[in-house]
C-alpha cells in the first residue's frame, strides 16, 4: 500500500498491524490508567494552581518534547495545503475543551467529570452521521446513543445529597464537563474531515498542543487571578501531568495505533472512565451515588454499541497517519 505525501513522493506503508496481544493489552491498560488519573491529578491541586494554567503549562512543555523528538529524528514539517489551519483549529478546540474541563473540576467531582468527558464519542458519532456518508449510524448505534443519553440524564439530573453538600453547583460542573465532551468531538471531527487525517500524527499533535497552550495562557492571564501555591506535591503533580499524561500517554496511544488493529485497542479505551471513578473515590475520597453509578453504566453500554462506528474512524485515521 502506498501513500502520497505533500511532496508528491510515494512512501511504502511498512507496518503490518497485528491483533491484540499481551504487550498491547498491557500498554492499553497503562494508557487507560494514566488518562483515568488525569482529572484526579488536576482536581488535587486545583486550588494551588488553576486547572487552566495546569493544562497550559503541561501542553506547552509536551509540545517542546515532541519537537525535540522530531528534531532528533530529523523530521521536517511537510504539510498539505490547509493542514496548518485545521491543526490550529483542532488545537483551539482542545484548548476550549480543557478550559471547560478545568472549570468543571472546580464544581464537580473527578469521577463525574471523567464519565461526562468520555461521552465525547456519542457526539462524534452524531456529528459524523450528518457530515460523512460512510459514517451513517445503524440501528445498534442509535440504540447505543439512546442508552448513553438516558445514562447522562440519570447521572446529571439524579442529584446527590452527599455531593451537593460539598458544592451546591455540582450540576454546573457536570454541564461544563458535558460541554467539554462536545468540544472534544468537534476536534475529532475536524481531524477526521480534513487533510489532518493524512499527515504525521506528531505534526498534528505538536500544533494541537501549541494552539491549546496559547488559548489557555491567554485566558488565564486575562480572566483569572494568578494564584500559585508552590509546594513539592504541586511540582510532582505537574511533572506527572506533563511527562506522563500529555507526553508519554500520547506516545503510547499512537504507537498502539501504528502497530495494532485500531478497532481492538479502541474498544479497551472505554475502561478509562472506570479508572477515573476509582481514582476519585480512592485518592480524593469522593462519594459515589447510586443514580450516578447506574447512569455511568448506561453510558458505558451505549459507548460499546457506538464503538463499531467510532473504531472505523480510528482505523481510517491511524492508517492514513502512519
Amino acid at each position: 500500500m502506498k501513500i502520497t505525501d505533500f511532496s508528491g513522493k510515494n512512501r511504502q506503508f511498512m507496518t503490518q498491524r497485528k491483533s491484540l496481544d499481551l504487550l498491547a493489552f498491557t500498554a492499553m491498560i497503562i494508557f487507560c490508567l494514566i488518562m483515568g488519573a488525569q482529572q484526579t491529578a488536576m482536581k488535587d491541586i486545583a486550588f494551588d494552581l488553576s486547572p487552566t494554567l495546569q493544562v497550559a503549562i503541561r501542553s506547552s512543555l509536551a509540545a517542546c518534547m515532541i519537537w525535540c523528538i522530531m528534531f532528533a529524528k530529523n523530521e521536517s514539517f511537510n504539510w498539505r495545503p490547509g493542514a496548518l489551519k485545521f491543526a490550529l483549529l483542532a488545537g483551539s478546540f482542545m484548548g476550549v475543551e480543557f478550559l471547560l474541563l478545568g472549570k468543571a473540576l472546580l464544581y464537580t467531582s473527578a469521577a463525574h467529570s471523567v464519565v461526562f468527558l468520555y461521552s465525547a464519542p456519542i457526539f462524534t458519532a452524531l456529528l459524523l452521521h450528518f457530515k460523512v456518508k460512510e459514517e451513517r449510524l445503524q440501528l445498534v448505534q442509535w440504540l447505543g446513543i439512546l442508552s448513553a443519553f438516558v445514562g447522562l440524564a440519570l447521572a446529571f439530573l439524579g442529584g446527590s445529597s452527599l455531593t451537593a453538600s460539598a458544592s451546591g453547583d455540582v450540576w454546573v460542573g457536570d454541564a461544563l464537563a458535558i460541554a467539554a465532551a462536545l468540544v472534544w468531538s468537534l476536534s475529532t471531527v475536524t481531524i477526521r474531515g480534513s487533510v489532518l487525517a493524512h499527515i504525521s500524527v506528531k505534526q498534528t499533535l505538536f500544533f494541537q498542543l501549541l494552539a491549546c497552550s496559547v488559548v489557555l495562557f491567554v485566558y488565564a492571564i486575562l480572566m483569572e487571578p494568578l494564584v500559585v501555591h508552590v509546594h513539592s506535591s504541586l511540582i510532582w503533580n505537574m511533572v506527572f501531568q506533563t511527562v506522563v499524561v500529555s507526553f508519554a500517554a500520547f506516545l503510547i496511544w499512537f504507537w498502539l495505533l501504528n502497530h495494532y488493529v485500531a478497532a481492538q485497542i479502541s474498544g479497551l479505551s472505554f475502561i478509562t472512565p472506570m479508572f477515573g471513578v476509582m481514582f476519585g473515590v480512592v485518592l480524593l475520597g469522593e462519594p459515589l451515588e447510586m443514580n450516578f453509578l447506574v447512569g455511568a453504566a448506561l453510558v458505558l453500554c451505549g459507548l460499546v454499541c457506538i464503538n463499531r462506528k467510532v473504531t472505523k474512524l480510528s482505523e481510517a485515521t491511524s492508517t492514513a497517519n502512519c
